[in-house]
């Protein structure tokens, strides 16, 4: 995001305030509230048999799902850190076909090479290395 200052041709200043700070409380704040749903207990038999246990998985498929996830889990994260998850692009194309009213600007705004200027990607562990 701090790619887009680019002086003369190109002003600005970002900032993240106090919004995606809330939006950061409350994304902490819902998973640990999360950690405290209780698994509600099986209701009693009427007839005073013992109560149906729940199914076990074998220890060997579980271990093994346990590996497999927390791979997919690894590669997936690592992918994420590493991609782009925001992207800028500026389609001049578009511009002119929604504010026809520039056309007769088009060569000057056309040397001042807008989506060069205004082309970011934006990611993750871009983010924290700039910190």
């Amino acid at each position: 995001i701090r790619g887009l200052n680019k002086p003369p041709s190109i002003n600005s200043f970002m900032n993240l305030d106090l919004g995606f700070t809330c939006f950061c409380v409350f994304c902490v704040g819902s998973t640990v509230s999360s950690l405290g749903v209780r698994v509600p207990t099986l209701p009693e038999p009427a007839d005073g048999a013992a109560a149906p246990q729940p199914r076990r998985i074998p220890p060997a498929a579980a271990a093994t799902l346990q590996v497999v996830l927390t791979l997919a889990f690894a590669v997936l994260l690592v992918r994420g850190l590493v991609c782009s998850s925001m992207s800028l692009h500026l389609d001049m194309g578009l511009l002119y076909q929604q504010k026809p009213e520039l056309l007769p600007l088009k060569d000057l705004i056309d040397s001042m090479d807008l989506p060069s200027l205004l082309h970011l990607e934006v990611g993750v562990w871009e983010c924290i290395v700039q910190l």
